[in-house]
């Protein structure tokens, strides 16, 4: 019986690092290809996405339709340039590793220039823990703080959002092993 506990301790200290890592299918369903959406196609797939270190991206695309260059910076990005890239693959679906955090910057270098391109921010930061948010504050006695401020002229107001409730969980794949350690005990078992 301390064989099996020593060997689950062992398992769990030795996965600690892939906790928490996150596969992302790149466009979800529609993959990664000619944006039917426009250019901000692929800014509106990522902008409700948390990316961590450790967490892949994958690029599902056919070979020879599509490419997926990681740039060295936003003006390589901006301008479309791959002449010295970070990586290209030709071939599909391709995945890359996130393994530094800030920006990073993907590229099809057929067709980046109709919006194929695709912008990621990394951070360090653990998936468990919870977004920081300002601290809320009182109104001032005898302000009125119950109705917006109307919209300038000439403006549409955008949509506002319940900050209560959290972004509709992505489609995209959420791979993690926490459930795969939950289980280990039972198959330990099973197998003692």
């Amino acid at each position: 019986m301390e064989s099996v506990f020593l060997m689950m301790m062992l398992i769990l200290v030795t996965s600690g690092g892939a906790l928490g890592t996150t596969t992302y299918n790149v466009g979800d369903n529609a993959g990664w290809t000619i944006p039917s959406n426009g250019a901000t196609t692929y800014s509106d797939w990522a902008k409700n996405l948390k990316f961590s270190v450790g967490d892949v991206l994958v690029f599902k695309f056919t070979t020879g339709a599509h490419t997926v260059a990681s740039v060295k910076t936003k003006k390589d990005y901006d301008s479309c340039t791959a002449g010295n890239p970070l990586l290209l693959e030709s071939n599909g679906p391709a995945t890359v590793t996130l393994n530094s955090t800030g920006e990073h910057y993907f590229i099809c270098t057929l067709h980046c220039t109709i919006g194929q391109k695709l912008t990621v921010n990394v951070s360090s930061a653990a998936k468990g823990s919870p977004p920081s948010s300002p601290p809320k504050s009182s109104p001032a006695p005898g302000s009125n703080s119950s109705s917006p401020s109307p919209p300038a002229a000439g403006t549409t107001p955008s949509p506002s959002s319940n900050p209560a409730s959290p972004p509709p969980p992505s489609s995209s794949t959420r791979a993690t092993m926490f459930s795969s350690v939950l289980f280990l005990p039972f198959l330990l078992a099973a197998l003692y």
